[in-house]
């Protein structure tokens, strides 16, 4: 019964989350309408969707690497523990490098 008490322990507090962020959300847009002139807006508008598309691309890779690396460190694999460690490290040196290469378009596009 613990299982089933914090499972749904768990969803009430993910939901109220949940509401919570996209009610946060939908108060920073307003404020950004009411104070900010249409050319912010856009490029907010643009780097806010690209960020929640990455987001939802995730969808649990996060575990799965934990999961791999606990199991590997379980059994002693050396060799893939270090073939995770650096996919992980090759894909945060490529985020790192996707958002240097936005924020150089975001100056062109100023420029032009």
């Amino acid at each position: 019964m613990a299982r089933v008490e914090q499972a749904r322990k768990n969803i009430k507090y993910s939901t109220i989350a949940y509401i919570l962020k996209i009610t946060l959300q939908f108060v920073v847009r307003l404020v950004f309408v009411k104070s900010l002139p249409i050319e912010y807006l856009g490029i907010n508008g643009l780097l806010s969707n690209f960020l929640s598309m990455l987001s939802l691309a995730e969808l649990g890779v996060g575990p799965a690497i934990i999961y791999s690396l606990v199991s590997a460190c379980c059994h002693g694999w050396t060799g893939l523990l270090k073939a995770i460690l650096l996919q992980t490290y090759t894909g945060f040196i490529l985020y790192f490098y996707s958002i240097q290469v936005s924020v150089i378009f975001i100056h062109i596009n100023e420029i032009y």
